[in-house]
């Protein structure tokens, strides 16, 4: 069949048209991944600090239990001596 010059532009319109919504959906497919790896980024980074925090803390807590059983060292072997 032998297509008119019209329906030879509509066709090549209606390409044209599929290949810019093609683009503009692989451009929405690449910048959601990039906001979802800026979200995964954030979160990792806000877990890190969470963790480090939560060590401190642990340190500092451990820290001060040392420092009390050393300075209560004497009571300390006197209660297990009491016991012993």
């Amino acid at each position: 069949m032998v297509q008119s010059a019209e329906e030879a532009k509509k066709e090549i319109r209606a390409k044209r048209q599929l290949d810019q919504e093609d683009e503009g959906r692989e451009q929405r497919i690449e910048v959601r991944r990039q906001q979802r790896l800026k979200q995964e980024a954030l979160k990792r980074a806000k877990r890190r600090k969470r963790m480090v925090k939560m060590a401190a803390a642990w340190v500092g807590v451990i820290f001060v239990l040392f420092l009390v059983a050393t300075w209560f060292s004497g009571d300390l072997v006197a209660w297990l001596h009491k016991f012993g």
